[in-house]
């Protein structure tokens, strides 16, 4: 007897739910990342897959979740907060309820925006994933539930002969530190996600550029804005380069500019790597990243 599978972008009747602390923290990584992809969800979770995946059908056919069609039937499903998600995450973590009808809101995304989204996602599932399998490493992300406001970095920078005060706005801000983190003191990280649509220079700053951003982690950096604003130490910029859009010539670029910022030296500060050699590694230790200078280096060594 074969069983009928629900269709995957339409709601059907089903059983209820008994809505409980897994469904919570599923909402919650939605939430936080606003996008997510099946494997993303199982990757945070770290719990088995069909459990999650069960439990992802009755939160889409109950409306907690939301469901955004893919570029390719093949490809994994797209997670998005619904309006009852959106209810049970403002009830719990006590924050304001938009009034927003998540499903509209949904449906209007447009495709750059959800690319760029499931990208952060991706790479921060995968991070988390990898600092699990080391078993004494563990990831924070600087950015809970119950925060509604977007986290930046600010400097006073010289920007074409004049010095500017200037705000940015990284794509994730985390930590990655010991289990033991007096013994192993952590790594904290800005992370850009580059899909080659930002300039890597521009003439004014009226307008997002690789320029603009790289110069202002760069004062961030030496003037300690991650110590006095996240008592962090080590701060490193990530940065993260979508292989499907001229991915070499793309970190040629940036490192290029890298090395112009910084008077020809290039900065250990910044790391860089390409998304799916990164993907692909099975240990975070020997992905293939390099750092301003060209040099190999460890992500979380």
């Amino acid at each position: 007897m074969t069983t009928k599978r629900s269709p995957r972008f339409s709601r059907v009747s089903t059983r209820p739910v008994s809505f409980n602390e897994q469904d919570l923290e599923i909402l919650r990584h939605v939430h936080r990342f606003r996008l997510l992809r099946t494997p993303d969800i199982v990757s945070l979770s770290g719990r088995g897959e069909k459990a999650i995946q069960r439990r992802l059908r009755l939160l889409y056919q109950h409306k907690y979740l939301d469901r955004i069609r893919p570029e390719s039937f093949n490809d994994s499903i797209i997670h998005a907060l619904g309006n009852r998600g959106a209810d049970e995450i403002s009830n719990h973590y006590r924050i304001r309820r938009e009034r927003v009808d998540w499903q509209a809101k949904n449906r209007s995304l447009q495709r750059g925006y959800i690319d760029h989204t499931l990208m952060i996602g991706e790479t921060m599932s995968w991070v988390t994933e990898q600092c699990r399998n080391e078993s004494d490493l563990r990831v924070i992300t600087q950015k809970n539930p119950s925060q509604n406001t977007d986290l930046f970095v600010m400097a006073t920078t010289p920007f074409r002969g004049a010095w500017y005060n200037l705000k940015i706005f990284p794509d994730w801000i985390f930590s990655v530190t010991g289990l033991d983190s007096i013994e192993r003191p952590g790594k904290f990280y800005y992370l850009e996600c580059d899909r080659s649509t930002m300039p890597v220079s521009a003439t004014t700053l009226k307008r997002s550029s690789i320029e603009k951003k790289m110069s202002v982690y760069l004062a961030s950096i030496r003037n300690g804005y991650h110590r006095d604003t996240f008592d962090q130490n080590n701060a490193r910029v990530l940065w993260l380069i979508d292989s499907r859009y001229s991915g070499e010539k793309r970190l040629e670029n940036l490192l290029e500019m890298n090395r112009q910022l910084t008077g020809g030296r290039g900065s250990r500060a910044f790391l860089f790597a390409l998304r799916e050699p990164l993907m692909k590694s099975p240990n975070a230790r020997n992905a293939p990243v390099i750092n301003g200078k060209g040099e190999r280096v460890s992500l979380l060594g």
